[in-house]
């Protein structure tokens, strides 16, 4: 998100407004087990996960890395180790065990106290991984479950050897919470009677970045489909002057494609703003209402071979 954008944070007392910030991604997320080489070894073998450091001795001792730990922890650490994992998509994941206070194995989830309770994983094949992570010494919580009718985005919940919460989804957040939430929360508010619509987006490219922005452009083809209300997208160019593209989207509603829930989904936002400088003059798009369609017999065919 730009600096420069104003964020507003409603609660039941009053809306705050924050501006001029950057965006803060999540770094890395640590959790504690009883033998941090164990665990290494299945984060790596079962998730993927790659070792960049240690494992490395914790001591409150003299040391720069001991007062460090001292001012982190209390007093009544004496040894431990950590290592540091990277997950595919960059986030850390930090793994800690304890000599002395001694790392123990909780009894179960403990989802009703402050603090974090579980981490999420990205997976296409939930049961798949599933039977990894028991292959390997965890287990399974729950069942795999949809999590909105008919959306085509599930989860579940394992643990790794250690009593950690796992959950696993098949879609990235985004794809879960914006996009395929977006379909059930508002399939009131958005209704199938206000479509179908077209949405045509011109764009004109300075010369020598016409096929960045049209391979650009084909890679968020992907998470717009995703979105509710998505039917097709076709893409154009114009063979005597290739700076021209041309993309023509069927949606199922007007007021949908029109919506914040579309208009400032991060995905879009990213897009326009990654081109932004690679185009010889800004975008533009309109929305328009189909009233008819004709086919020959020759189109019929080709549609239905589509």
């Amino acid at each position: 998100m730009p600096a420069d954008t104003t964020i507003s944070t409603s609660s039941n007392k009053q809306t705050r407004r924050h501006h001029a910030f950057v965006a803060t991604p999540v770094n890395h997320i640590g959790i504690t087990v009883t033998d941090v080489v164990e665990a290494i070894d299945f984060y790596s073998s079962v998730l993927g996960y790659r070792l960049i450091a240690g494992p490395l001795e914790i001591a409150p001792d003299n040391s720069h890395f001991g007062r460090l730990s001292a001012d982190i922890f209390d007093e009544r650490l004496r040894t431990g180790r950590l290592a540091h994992l990277l997950s595919p998509n960059g986030v850390g994941l930090e793994l800690f065990d304890f000599d002395d206070p001694q790392a123990g194995r909780r009894d179960k989830m403990e989802y009703w106290r402050n603090g974090v309770f579980h981490i999420c994983v990205t997976t296409p094949d939930i049961d798949a991984t599933i039977a990894r992570i028991e292959m390997a010494g965890g287990s399974r919580r729950t069942r795999t479950w949809e999590i909105f009718p008919d959306a085509g985005r599930y989860l579940a919940y394992a643990e790794d050897p250690f009593g950690n919460p796992i959950e696993l989804y098949t879609h990235t957040y985004e794809e879960t919470w914006i996009l395929a939430a977006a379909k059930d929360a508002t399939a009131g508010a958005f209704a199938e009677s206000d479509g179908p619509v077209t949405l045509v987006f011109e764009l004109k490219t300075q010369r020598d970045h016409a096929d960045k922005v049209r391979e650009m452009t084909r890679a968020v083809f992907p998470k717009a489909l995703a979105e509710p209300y998505a039917e097709t997208i076709e893409l154009f160019q114009d063979p005597a002057d290739p700076s021209r593209i041309l993309v023509i989207e069927q949606w199922g509603s007007r007021a949908y494609v029109t919506s914040d829930a579309h208009t400032k989904a991060d995905h879009l936002t990213s897009y326009i703003a990654a081109i932004g400088p690679l185009l010889a003059e800004p975008p533009r798009w309109a929305v328009w209402d189909r009233t008819e369609r004709h086919l020959s017999d020759r189109g019929i065919a080709r549609a239905a071979a589509e």
